[in-house]
């Protein structure tokens, strides 16, 4: 679940969730994304536990989000779709709570500490815990604290489970043998390469067969029909630009803000942690000396410290979350001066060092450092009410009319037209997939109606109107001939390849030599011997098909043929040499051993994730 959430509030995908988030608080409050629409209701039961409609929701909008970074998707992509979405993500949900069910049946479970340190690492960025982020999120995807800190604990635990499941695997030598035997593997072959020069000037293209193969593939040469469209466009951006805002109203909300404003101190530390074990005694001892000494807190951090995550980093730990470390280690921490250092720490994770890097009392921001942002959220407020209004007067006026002009004047804007552009091809708005169904829709397309409201995208409105339709034309010959005598010479180029090929090919296979068929051809001849996979010297599409070919005998020579941009190439293999792995350098031996070992440990994660979903007894609502 973190990795997802690192994932989700990263670059455009952070501004989508914040703005459904502020949105969502401004005009509802924190649960009105989710919780107020969807009361409770289960869509499903695993094992006796529920799968409420609102985990669905944020499963389905988390999917949303990584498929949004993935792909870039404008916010009208099919890809986005919830009843496309909807039934995956529900699936997904039910094999989580099916494998949670199977941990905590084995007596899986972790701490609150955990927890809270897990979910301050998520939150954290360039080394500063990001509160309003957190906080965003928890809006965003309709959670409380607590229903966060339980799915986090739910996905950490699934973690140690599959862990657990993945580090029973080993690899035998039978294995690394067999996947030596291939990795390793040389390869002799020859090379005929018929060059497309032999056959090119032998070909010819009459005005017949060009004829033929325009008529035979006309729907080649058709240019689609297109329309153009004029509209009227309503957005909250544009409206925004138009409100006013009364240094009162700054005033009252700035005051709103201090009065809900948490002021306090943050605390960045470091830390060096002895975790318990029979040396730790001397360890101790011997970092309070070097401490005494002066030697840098950094240094022995990196040399000393048990703690991976912070250890490269010489025991930074940023921004300290309340309630995210030990009370003894917080205890502390609070009690130092900026640059002083702690004596030992006992915690149940171990023994700290705790340093105080900086000590900062949070002062809220004067008014005129806020005052623009202020502006630009309540006019972007006002522009929220002002965009309904509009959409409200869009509808109306539009509805029925004969044309966009009264809408227009209605609203103060523009009457704007796109170019001519095909189904699914369009620029500008008619990219957008809202724009473009509307335009080959009946009441638009057919009957020359004003389109319904278009919402695009929650801050867009537009009405479209069809302005000008031309229809499907076929392409002139002369237009298209020279494309129709290319693809033609093309295929007759090919064909010819092909034949010589295919003589080659029988000659071998008759017991002729590589060598002599290709002098006797006037063909390019190469030889190589005990070629590798990871070889360039070898065309890739020649080494790929090289490798690709059975093992040959006396009786059966294996041989094949490439298609290349000069010509086509025929493929003679001769020798198979398999891989020893103990030929190979340690390095290569040992990536080896790791790759087997994760794809052992990856079948046998699915394998038992199989075995507990196909146990489960689930029910879908």
């Amino acid at each position: 679940m973190l990795q997802s959430m690192r994932e989700n509030m990263k670059g455009p995908t952070a501004k989508i969730v914040v703005g459904v988030a502020v949105a969502a608080m401004v005009l509802f409050g924190v649960e009105s994304l989710f919780v107020n629409s969807v009361g409770g209701s289960e869509v499903a039961t695993v094992n006796g536990e529920d799968v409420s409609e609102i985990e669905l929701l944020r499963a389905i909008e988390q999917q949303k989000n990584r498929l949004r970074q993935q792909f870039d998707l404008d916010e009208t992509s099919d890809m986005l779709n919830d009843d496309r979405l909807r039934t995956p993500a529900l699936m997904n949900l039910v094999r989580q709570k099916a494998l949670h069910h199977a941990a905590s049946e084995q007596g899986m479970n972790v701490s609150p500490s955990i927890v809270k340190a897990e979910l301050a690492k998520a939150f954290t960025r360039d080394g500063e815990f990001n509160k309003a982020q957190l906080n965003n999120y928890i809006a965003a995807y309709g959670y409380t604290p607590a229903t966060l800190a339980q799915s986090e604990a739910n996905a950490y635990v699934l973690r140690q489970l599959f862990n657990g499941v993945s580090q029973t695997e080993f690899v035998t030598q039978a294995e690394m043998d067999a996947m030596a035997a291939i990795a390793g593997q040389k390869r002799s072959f020859a090379t005929i390469e018929i060059s497309r020069s032999l056959v090119e000037d032998k070909v010819t293209v009459t005005d017949e067969e060009i004829a033929q193969y325009y008529q035979a593939n006309e729907a080649q040469f058709t240019e689609p029909e297109k329309v153009a469209l004029e509209y009227v466009e309503v957005t909250i951006a544009d409206l925004a630009k138009t409100q006013n805002v009364s240094d009162k109203e700054l005033k009252a909300e700035y005051d709103r803000e201090q009065q809900e404003f948490q002021g306090g101190t943050e605390y960045r530390v470091s830390h060096i942690l002895i975790e318990s074990a029979d040396d730790s005694a001397a360890k101790i001892a011997e970092i309070s000396a070097k401490l005494k000494e002066g030697q840098a807190f950094a240094d022995l951090a990196k040399e000393y410290s048990d703690d991976l995550g912070s250890k490269a980093l010489g025991g930074e730990l940023g921004l300290m979350v309340e309630g995210a470390f030990p009370a003894e280690f917080e205890e502390a921490a609070k009690a130092l001066s900026a640059g002083n250092v702690s004596a030992p720490v006992v915690t149940d994770a171990g023994t700290h060092f705790i340093r105080l890097d900086e000590k900062v009392v949070v002062e809220p921001e004067s008014f005129e450092s806020r005052k623009e942002a202020l502006a630009a959220m309540l006019r972007e407020q006002k522009a929220s009410v002002a965009y309904l209004e509009k959409i409200q007067v869009l509808e109306e006026v539009s509805f029925g009319a004969s044309d966009l002009s009264a809408t227009a004047s209605a609203l103060g804007v523009p009457v704007k037209s796109t170019d001519l552009f095909a189904r699914g091809r369009g620029t500008g708005i008619a990219a957008n997939t809202v724009i473009a169904n509307a335009a080959f829709a009946e009441d638009v397309y057919a009957q020359g109606q004003n389109s319904q409201v278009l919402e695009v995208e929650g801050s867009r409105a537009f009405v479209v109107r069809l302005k000008q339709k031309v229809p499907a034309t076929v392409q002139p010959l002369e237009d298209v001939k020279e494309s129709i005598t290319q693809q033609i010479t093309q295929t007759k180029v090919i064909n010819e390849l092909q034949t010589l090929a295919a003589d080659v090919v029988i000659a071998i296979e008759k017991g002729e030599k590589p060598e002599v068929v290709a002098e006797e051809g006037e063909y390019s001849f190469n030889n190589y011997e005990g070629v590798e996979r990871s070889n360039t010297d070898v065309d890739f599409m020649v080494s790929r098909e090289a490798f690709s070919l059975p093992r040959p005998d006396a009786k059966s020579p294996a041989v094949t043929t490439v298609n290349g941009a000069e010509g086509l190439t025929v493929v003679v293999l001769s020798e198979v040499v398999d891989g020893d792995v103990d030929n190979l350098p340690k390095e290569q031996r040992d990536a080896m051993e790791q790759q087997l070992r994760n794809q052992l440990a990856s079948g046998a994660v699915e394998s038992f994730e199989n075995r507990v979903f196909e146990g489960a007894k689930y029910k879908l609502k």
